[in-house]
């Protein structure tokens, strides 16, 4: 009834066989037949002088061993024994051995695949463009290296929400709080070929971390989450958000919530379009906070 990865739908259902997949960019598994391909292609060329001009050295393998792998389920359901109730299950699985034990050929089976895909911030060692724009957007998880320039992102975004002097962050912590010991939050990046086309530059960021819902279990939040203006509309929003999403979704989260300032009426139109829903008008909540000196004050109180 219940298989990972394979949402359900009362219908009970069997497992056929799982095949485990690599990412196109991963281990090469023919790199010995394409060494000896290319050794014997070698040999040819250096023994006729017709291509001794031109002779010069090919690669191999076009492989960056990305270690990412996701995996596709076979399975097999049977409609006629499904169930509103999963007091039911029981029941409608003896009954369900017993008709295929008299003749399973009269058992209604439809024959279904899912695939359990990684998030794209997982691949490693080469591009990954997913709903992106022309501008070679990559999508990746945050490196240690990478804060100085999330730090400044922080600050302008800091600077566009009226709040600037709040932003007093440094980038030693930032980069501690996430990389040290004990990571409080984790962060993907947007990154873009710089002008020179050699190097890279972030043009965004979102900042996310996991909690927790007495009513539902596991969520995600996204405590911040910015796009330099410049790259705005251009879908690369849609894709950070849509790849923390897959990260929460990866890790059996209910939920993901944040929050965005009222009067901010581009980003919460941009929330609700993706299906963001604004709890404050639906279920009347008040946000509150204590800043580190009422928190001082409380605790010594």
């Amino acid at each position: 009834w219940d298989l990972e990865g394979v949402p359900y739908n009362g219908v009970p259902l069997r497992l056929v066989g799982t095949k485990l997949y690599g990412c196109h960019q991963g281990k090469d598994k023919s790199v010995r037949q394409k060494e000896k391909y290319h050794a014997g292609k070698e040999k040819h060329m250096l023994e006729d002088l017709a291509f001794l001009k031109g002779n010069r050295k090919v690669q191999t393998t076009k492989k960056t061993n990305c270690p990412v792998e996701f995996t596709v389920k076979h399975i097999v359901r049977f409609p006629g024994f499904k169930i509103a109730d999963k007091t039911k299950k029981r029941q409608a699985s003896a009954a369900l051995k017993e008709a295929l034990s008299v003749d399973p050929l009269k058992v209604e089976a439809v024959v279904e695949y899912h695939a359990s895909f990684p998030c794209m911030s997982e691949h490693q060692y080469h591009p990954t463009v997913g709903e992106m724009s022309s501008d070679d957007v990559v999508i990746r998880a945050a490196r240690p290296e990478d804060c100085k320039e999330i730090l400044r992102m922080i600050k302008e975004l800091a600077v566009y929400e009226e709040m600037a002097e709040k932003a007093t962050l440094t980038e030693d912590a930032l980069r501690e709080d996430a990389f040290g010991d004990q990571p409080y939050y984790r962060a993907l990046v947007a990154e873009v070929p710089s002008d020179g086309r050699d190097e890279t530059r972030l043009i965004g960021y979102a900042m996310y971390y996991f909690c927790y819902c007495p009513w539902l279990g596991r969520a995600i939040y996204l405590e911040d989450f910015y796009v330099e203006p410049a790259y705005r509309g251009r879908g690369i929003g849609t894709s950070i958000m849509k790849e923390v999403a897959k990260i929460g979704v990866k890790h059996r989260c209910s939920k993901m919530q944040w929050v965005c300032l009222n009067w901010n009426d581009v980003a919460i139109s941009f929330y609700k379009k993706h299906g963001g829903k604004d709890v404050t008008v639906e279920e009347n909540w008040h946000l509150f906070r204590m800043d580190r000196e009422e928190l001082l004050a409380f605790t010594e109180a």
